[in-house]
């Protein structure tokens, strides 16, 4: 649903739609508080519809408090979608889901749902390379006006309120006819078969006594939070007063949205006219300079690795940025990935694995974490510094092949050259920066942290046993999963 010409969003809108039809305008989330803002300022503004489409949904503080401004905004007549994978299935998360469809302008689905009468870790086992494929797609679309697309899901460490750990992440707000676009592929993933409605897994209904005191409830929550750490981070966000005062620097430019058809998850894995990737290989095969990868997971299947090795061959600069094994939160995708990594230094890739230290990692145009520990969670490329991609879409089999996904690609120098110069001036002291050392037969990870130089012969800041068991996990038959 469009908003009226005269809606706050609308006007926004107008304001700052490129004069060329066919190019959209766009700026970049990098830093997690910026992100919620955005989400929480749009969601408030909101005078007609919000569409909101995740593979996770935590029950945290940040995900406690979009779920109230998504409430608020229903109860000013706003229509509510909200359309979650299954992934996080649980009774609990099923009576969260059913209470927000309680309210008449709130609609629920999931996604590809598990069987509520049986237990989920024996169909996670019996039905795998069925339930185990999954809606990776992340988007957030409010009176069809303005969209968030990127890599976060949401929960506390994709925003910055997670005390222990914070994802280093990317989304793009923009508006324009690419707004138009990830809501036609909302509605295609709305009315796709596997979208169920939470009615149909949740048949009981709540009571108006029992859905008021849940309301009480989340509203007093939210009420907390405007003077906890958290609240404090928020408000010393400019990106709110700046969305609204009309002070936000756009970028424009041709903008393609790229995604995977979501009958992908049902049908077999050999038609790949429905992939995200047979789209997007087109663009890639015409690189001639660079191709600069960010990804926390890099699983390069052994097409992958002979595409990126013929394109080092014929004088293309392949620079790929990474987990550390300290940094990633999934030590079994690192277990596929460590294999590839001779291969494709002794070729010429450039690998750089992120540092676990919250201190040393910045994203593009990012501050210092507040955590105790950083992991890379951002999914970008960028091509011959003149295209970049955001969106959901991982370097490794699942995403190819498994999960459905979807992104931007970004016809515009200008946003590129940002990658390209964080790659050129502010990698070095975030990352690792391995190497292939002959004299050894091993890999060299360098330390380069103000100056100071230090070199380790194995994975930096792990332990022994860490690093053995990842050993044994990369000799397991399990790559396509990863």
């Amino acid at each position: 649903m469009i908003a009226p010409p005269d809606a706050v969003l609308s006007q926004l809108a107008s304001a700052n739609t490129p004069s060329n039809p066919n190019e959209s305008s766009f700026v970049f989330l990098s830093d997690g508080a910026d992100a919620f803002v955005a989400r929480m300022a749009l969601a408030s503004k909101a005078e007609t519809s919000i569409d909101v489409q995740y593979y996770i949904w935590h029950n945290d503080v940040t995900g406690n408090l979009l779920v109230n401004e998504l409430i608020k905004s229903a109860e000013r007549g706003v229509r509510v979608r909200i359309l979650v994978d299954d992934i996080n299935f649980s009774s609990a998360n099923d009576d969260a889901l059913a209470l927000l469809a309680s309210y008449p302008t709130v609609s629920v689905r999931v996604f590809n749902p598990f069987n509520r009468k049986v237990d989920k870790v024996s169909q996670m086992v019996l039905r795998f390379g069925d339930i185990t494929r999954r809606m990776h797609n992340k988007s957030f679309v409010v009176d069809g006006q303005v969209s968030i697309l990127g890599g976060r899901n949401i929960g506390d460490e994709y925003f910055g309120a997670n005390s222990q750990l914070e994802f280093a992440d990317l989304d793009v707000l923009s508006i324009g006819p690419i707004v138009a676009d990830v809501s036609s592929v909302y509605d295609l993933y709305w009315n796709n078969p596997l979208a169920y409605p939470i009615e149909l897994l949740r048949p009981k209904m709540f009571d108006k006594q029992y859905i008021d005191k849940k309301r009480e409830e989340l509203f007093d929550f939210a009420l907390e939070q405007q003077n906890s750490v958290y609240g404090d981070k928020v408000r010393a966000s400019n990106f709110l007063k700046q969305l609204l005062e009309q002070k936000l620097s756009f970028f424009s430019g041709n903008v393609e949205l790229i995604y995977d058809d979501p009958d992908k998850i049902s049908s077999s894995r050999d038609q790949t006219e429905l992939h995200l990737i047979s789209k997007l290989a087109p663009k890639i095969h015409n690189i001639h300079k660079e191709l600069l990868i960010i990804t926390p997971y890099f699983v390069p299947k052994d097409k992958g690795l002979d595409f990126l090795l013929a394109l080092e061959k014929k004088g293309v600069q392949v620079r790929v940025v990474t987990n550390s094994l300290a940094s990633t939160d999934v030590s079994m995708v690192h277990a596929g990935y460590k294999n590839a990594r001779k291969k494709l230094l002794k070729a010429g890739v450039e690998l750089y694995e992120m540092k676990a230290d919250p201190s040393a990692l910045k994203m593009p145009n990012k501050t210092n974490f507040g955590s105790s520990r950083a992991s890379l969670h951002a999914k970008t490329f960028a091509i011959d510094r003149e295209t970049l991609f955001v969106g959901s879409l991982n370097v490794d089999p699942r995403s190819f092949t498994e999960n459905t996904e979807m992104g931007m690609l970004i016809h515009s120098e200008e946003a590129a050259q940002i990658l390209g110069e964080w790659f050129d001036s502010d990698l070095k002291q975030s990352v690792y920066t391995l190497s292939w050392d002959e004299q050894s037969g091993n890999i060299i990870w360098t330390d380069y942290n103000d100056g100071d130089v230090r070199k380790y012969s194995h994975d930096p800041d792990t332990s022994w046993l860490l690093r053995r068991w990842v050993d044994f996990l990369s000799l397991l038959p399990i790559k396509s999963q990863l």
